[in-house]
């Protein structure tokens, strides 16, 4: 079903494919209507083996996902264009993998402290009011990995 990488020189191990996973910052999630496909950057974390986003719980992501759990998700890490060489060093990593809204409060909970830690540590006793006051009205995504891919130009 998936195909090879083309540019086989630049392919990572899997490992390093986790490895650029636990340091990105934000990926974009490719979700499918039927009809388009529908691209969006979200923050994320990656956490015991999966991906987690948090949500709105309505909109094009939500809708997509609940008819067309399939997904794709992309990550670049350590993006810099080299102009003279009409280049771009780069780490890349992109997941396929079938997403699922989580609906057991404390695993929300759980995963929302967890992006609270990574992207605002500084923060965790704002965080937590913040989590008790919007816990309702937030949505919390997981992709389940299927397949990954990741590549590099380093040098």
């Amino acid at each position: 079903m998936f195909k090879a990488m083309r540019r086989s020189e630049r392919q990572l191990s899997k490992e390093e494919a986790l490895r650029i996973l636990e340091k990105g910052d934000y990926g974009t999630l490719s979700t499918w209507n039927g009809r388009y496909p529908y691209c969006v950057p979200v923050n994320y974390i990656f956490l015991d083996g999966s991906i987690y986003f948090h949500t709105a719980l309505e909109g094009h992501k939500i809708e997509n996902i609940k008819n067309y759990p399939l997904v794709s998700f992309s990550v670049v890490t350590k993006s810099i264009i080299n102009p003279r060489e009409l280049s771009t060093r780069y780490e890349s990593v992109i997941a396929f993998g079938k997403a699922e809204l989580i609906t057991d409060e404390e695993e929300k909970k759980r995963i929302l402290r967890n992006l609270v830690k990574k992207f605002a540590p500084d923060y965790e006793s704002l965080g937590e009011e913040c989590i008790s006051s919007t816990l309702k009205q937030t949505g919390i995504v997981r992709i389940s990995i299927e397949h990954i891919t990741a590549k590099a130009n380093r040098g």
